[in-house]
């Protein structure tokens, strides 16, 4: 098993090419670091880059790129996915900060990239505007979300932390409660994006700047069931989800099998369990629930 340990970065398909570079400088304060005719390269935190944007004739998800064992060498993990039947590429130059990645497709054609290392900058990324901690997750929708449930086990050592009934599944390879979520779909999609931020405070700023360029919230302020993050949405320039959270629940030690307890959870300790949808606290603790379409695409 190849053991993914974070989300790295994702690559994101820019329709409206010039107003998502916008939106993510001057709205979220990702930071540019590169660019190139049809590419920018966007960082926030203390990694090389969290967003690079493609320049294309339609939106949604160009690729995810996790970070591996570091044990593992480019050959190691194009073997363990040809045994899994997987064919990987072994990819030099990527971008301008990973001199070698391992490249392949998952179960709904999503462009899934491997690293072991990448070329850290000096200096913390510093900006404007709402300047989240990091990029958190990602929510896809897929068409059999139980069979990518089990291929991101077996492939990657993801561990489920939590279940929407059987549609919805919600999956760690870190602490962080959720790196990557599944959601049943007719179609593959690109559901929403989420970014870390340090606190409440921090949320209240993001809805003001939010406010401050005509962006109104799709959803929240609310503080979900399955993760316990209090979490606003809002959309794009593409059309495109974007979450900005924090408090989400932690996994310390997967010794325990429990989340660190927090006087928020349902249960004393809290596991992970299989939530049931009509019950309100899933969805949102307090606020109000999810907007209408929010399993359609955006």
């Amino acid at each position: 098993m190849i053991g993914a340990l974070k989300l790295g970065h994702i690559g994101v398909f820019a329709q409206r090419y010039e107003a998502m570079l916008d939106y993510y400088t001057g709205v979220l304060g990702l930071q540019p670091v590169a660019q190139t005719a049809t590419t920018s390269y966007l960082r926030v935190g203390v990694d090389p880059y969290a967003v690079s944007l493609h320049r294309h004739g339609s939106s949604g998800l160009q690729h995810v790129a996790l970070l591996v064992d570091p044990k593992y060498s480019t050959a190691d993990i194009v073997k363990d996915l040809s045994d899994a039947g997987i064919a990987g590429r072994v990819e030099t130059d990527a971008d301008p900060w990973t001199r070698e990645l391992v490249s392949f497709t998952d179960l709904d054609g999503t462009r899934v990239e491997l690293y072991t290392n990448v070329e850290y900058p000096s200096d913390t990324a510093t900006s404007v505007a709402i300047a989240p901690v990091k990029i958190g997750h990602i929510a896809r929708g897929v068409v059999d979300v139980k069979a990518t449930c089990r291929y991101y086990e077996r492939l990657l050592g993801f561990r489920v932390s939590d279940w929407m009934e059987d549609f919805f599944v919600f999956m760690r390879c870190s602490p962080d409660h959720h790196t990557l979520n599944f959601i049943a779909a007719p179609a593959p999609l690109f559901h929403h994006v989420a970014f870390q931020v340090s606190d409440w405070a921090h949320i209240q700023r993001a809805c003001d700047l939010l406010a401050e360029h005509d962006i109104p919230l799709m959803w929240g302020p609310i503080r979900h069931g399955i993760g316990h993050n209090v979490s606003i949405y809002h959309l794009n320039p593409d059309g495109g989800r974007v979450e900005l959270f924090c408090e989400l629940d932690l996994m310390l030690d997967e010794r325990l099998g429990y989340f660190e307890p927090r006087p928020c959870h349902e249960d004393n300790p809290q596991r992970p369990k299989v939530w049931k949808l009509d019950t309100l606290r899933a969805r949102a603790i307090w606020g109000m629930g999810p907007p209408p379409g929010w399993s359609d695409r955006r």
